[in-house]
């Protein structure tokens, strides 16, 4: 939180002097158009967050087709040292009773299940909340290229971020996912097996002896 701060307070800074110092705005009129719109922006993104969630049922983040993530797209990822930054991305999942900043029961397969479905729903939401950044745009402030698209920018660019790193983690949750399973049949085999002989053993027992 404190970086995505830190980036919003920087890029306030560096477009209120852009429009100062080389469009020829007074510092007053920038630094109150460039607060209004970024205060715009973020009752914007808030609001959106708010109805995907209540609009969207449940079920629509149930795993499927429109969730996958190619082999391509993981490599991207890794190109780009996806590893190095990911941990100082903000992720606000606790804010909603469920947090994906890490696999805290990896050996628990209704958790790994839910996990995947809030996975799905971040990816929506940001999704949803890239796209929905340049809706900023439609609202009449001065300064539609040198202030409005700057700050839609900026914000598309958070929402991007913690979702490159939600469709990054989600190859390796569906491994995990299927190793669960894997062992849950590999024990359910052994404890069959080991029921039959035990069930074999007392049969024999209860054999008479001639």
């Amino acid at each position: 939180m404190i970086l995505y701060m830190m980036i919003i307070i920087i890029s306030m800074i560096v477009v209120t002097i852009f429009n100062w110092l080389v469009l020829g705005w007074t510092f007053v009129n920038a630094l109150f158009w460039v607060t209004s719109t970024t205060g715009i922006q973020i009752i914007i993104t808030v609001l959106l967050a708010m109805l995907t969630g209540w609009c969207v049922p449940r079920k629509f983040y149930r795993e499927s087709k429109i969730y996958a993530v190619s082999k391509r797209e993981v490599n991207f990822y890794r190109a780009i040292k996806i590893n190095v930054w990911k941990d100082h991305i903000c992720e606000l999942g606790a804010l909603g009773g469920f947090s994906k900043k890490k696999v805290q029961s990896p050996n628990d397969p209704a958790y790994i299940d839910r996990f995947i479905v809030e996975l799905n729903k971040g990816m929506f939401m940001h999704t949803v909340g890239t796209l929905g950044s340049f809706l900023i745009l439609l609202v009449p402030v001065p300064g539609f290229w040198s202030i409005a698209f700057p700050v839609a920018l900026v914000d598309a660019i958070l929402n991007l971020l913690p979702l490159m790193v939600l469709r990054y983690n989600k190859p390796r949750l569906l491994m995990l996912k299927t190793r669960l399973m894997r062992s849950q049949k590999s024990n359910t085999a052994d404890s069959e097996n080991v029921a039959t002989v035990n069930e074999a053993s007392t049969k024999q027992d209860e054999t008479p002896k001639e």
